[in-house]
């Protein structure tokens, strides 16, 4: 029992964890909009719910703290809570 709970343990903190790239015209304000494959990944195999918390990068190096606001049909939409913009 003990490695199931383990087991069980690693992939919740791995969901807690996930991160995703988007490419900047996925950015709308305070708004970020997941499609296709990622949209997949999210929904279906980490389950990540409404409410929960994921890590998006911008290939800027620019990074955002979201919460999946709701999934639509062919997207999921995500709000931005905080902004870690690159240093230079």
């Amino acid at each position: 029992m003990g490695v199931c709970n383990s087991a069980k343990e690693l992939i919740k903190r791995r969901q807690k964890n996930a991160s995703f790239f988007v490419e900047p015209t996925q950015i709308c304000g305070d708004t970020i909009a997941i499609e296709g494959s990622d949209l997949n990944h999210m929904k279906n195999v980490l389950r990540i719910k409404p409410g929960e918390s994921v890590e998006i990068s911008d290939g800027s190096l620019n990074r955002y703290i979201c919460e999946v606001d709701e999934y639509d049909q062919d997207s999921a939409r995500l709000g931005i809570s905080v902004i870690r913009f690159r240093m230079m």
